[in-house]
């Protein structure tokens, strides 16, 4: 009877190992499993970054680009207008020195303006 008892506890303590290998085995796995998503979810993000960065390279790219050709067309303008004789250039200048006294006229106005009248908002606390 003795040994009848002490089988059947070795048989209890054998499925209670076996039952704490399984459950350890499924928390590698698990563990294994949440390393491999990180890994992926690294090499997405770099993914992602790489091409902001090729994203970014190719904006630079066409904006140099632009500026370039923006930068020949005044040359062949300003080379175009030599031509023309100095007379056409002097008025452009005048027109620009004009403009921009008048802008400067309009800044002031509008300053002196704001000055007198400054904006009120009432005070609800001074309300009875």
């Amino acid at each position: 009877m003795h040994q009848k008892l002490l089988a059947n506890q070795t048989g209890l303590d054998m499925e209670h190992i076996l039952a704490l290998q399984l459950q350890q085995q499924r928390q590698l796995q698990l563990q294994e499993q949440q390393q491999v998503q990180q890994q992926l979810q690294e090499q997405q993000l770099q993914q992602q970054q790489h091409f902001h960065q090729q994203q970014m390279l190719l904006k630079e790219q066409q904006q140099s680009q632009a500026r370039q050709v923006l930068v020949e067309q005044l040359l062949q303008s300003q080379m175009r207008e030599s031509g023309r004789g100095q007379s056409h250039l002097d008025a452009l200048r005048s027109n620009a020195a004009i403009e921009q006294a008048i802008l400067k006229q309009q800044i002031l106005n509008d300053l002196q303006q704001r000055s007198q009248f400054p904006s009120r908002h009432p005070d609800p606390s001074l309300s009875s």
